[in-house]
Parts: structure tokens; C-alpha cells; sequence
């Protein structure tokens, strides 16, 4: 890795369930929010409400 490419994390999971099932838990952006203490919402910084290549959102998380 290039540091001008920045951090990356890569990882290979296997899940013994319907890939469909499993694309809309990974994209859904609301989930990780309704289930950390941290995390309290994340958005589309365009207002989307489905992923695309290239889009990107914000997490509000909990400030001390």
C-alpha cells in the first residue's frame, strides 16, 4: 500500500446465508447506529437513500 492511498482494510467473510439477505444488512447505512452506544446516525451526504460507487455519507457519533 501507497500512504497516498491512505488506510485500507481488507478481510474475506463467509456467511452461511442468502446473499440478498446479506447485501441489504451490509447496506444499510441506518444499522450500525440502532446498534452502538457510539454511533448515533449516519447519512448519504446526498440524500440517497440506496450505496452507489462513489457516494459517500456522514456518522454523527456521541462527543464526550
Amino acid at each position: 500500500m501507497r500512504s497516498s492511498e491512505g488506510p485500507k482494510i481488507c478481510c474475506d467473510v463467509h456467511v452461511g446465508a442468502d446473499p440478498s439477505r446479506v447485501w441489504d444488512l451490509v447496506t444499510d447505512i441506518g444499522l450500525p447506529a440502532r446498534l452502538s452506544p457510539e454511533l448515533q446516525r449516519a447519512a448519504w451526504l446526498d440524500g440517497a437513500e440506496k450505496p452507489a460507487v462513489g457516494r459517500a455519507s456522514r456518522g454523527t457519533t456521541v462527543t464526550g
